[in-house]
């Protein structure tokens, strides 16, 4: 997914099928991510979805989330993803990284509309987000153009970007309340659905830094 709102003056329409070339065979991806599952995000997405719904892949199964970084692919044997497989090493590296940052509860703040050229989004602010993702991306392909955002759906089509702009004017999602955020969360999807469901794999706690194993995936114990 775009890390800005820089990019063409067009969206790019999406494909909902299994992206082979991008997962090489593996089974899982995993993403670090706030979750937020809550009934006031579910409603603003939703009425978003309800206003764009004619541009947007009729299916979106995610869970309301905050992406703070993108951890990789599960390894499989035989496999050939485009990126580096995120192995039970990287993950014990990121939670002394989460950790050292020393990030305790915080609160963010879901509202508006904005987009990137595959996606619209809810734009969400908290600068404890920011410096979890640097604490995460430092040195990697994914350093820099972090924007803390709730996914609406994949669009459908191409269409002018201002054209779907225009289409914010007068629009007011439902009231988010600003969410306590508690637990940095692991976050699994299948690599051959782009719009599925997440599994938890896992949550940092902040308050005191445990880590608390929820789901087992297949190569990552």
């Amino acid at each position: 997914m775009p890390g800005t709102t820089e990019g063409p003056d067009r969206t790019i329409a999406c494909e909902d099928r299994d992206f082979v070339e991008w997962h090489g065979g593996c089974e899982h991806a995993l993403v670090w991510a706030v979750e937020a599952d809550a009934a006031p995000v579910r409603a603003a997405v939703a009425s978003a979805r309800e206003r764009w719904g004619d541009v947007l892949l009729p299916r979106h199964q995610r869970q309301p989330h905050i992406t703070v970084a993108y951890a990789g692919p599960v390894p499989t044997p035989g496999a050939y993803p485009v990126d580096a497989p995120y192995t039970r090493d990287r993950l014990v590296s990121d939670l002394e990284r989460l950790r050292a940052v020393g990030v305790g509860p915080f609160a963010v703040r879901v509202s508006g509309w904005d987009t990137f050229p595959m996606v619209p989004y809810l734009p969400a602010a908290a600068p404890e987000l920011v410096r979890l993702n640097a604490a995460l991306t430092q040195g990697s392909p994914h350093d820099g153009g972090y924007v803390p955002h709730v996914t609406i759906g994949h669009y459908a089509v191409s269409r002018p970007m201002e054209e779907l702009r225009a289409r914010a004017a007068g629009w007011r999602a439902p009231r988010v309340d600003p969410l306590d955020v508690a637990e940095i969360s692991l976050l699994a999807y299948a690599t051959r659905d782009i719009a599925g469901p997440l599994t938890t794999v896992g949550r940092l706690r902040l308050a005191d830094g445990a880590w608390l194993r929820t789901a087992r995936l297949p190569g990552f114990g």
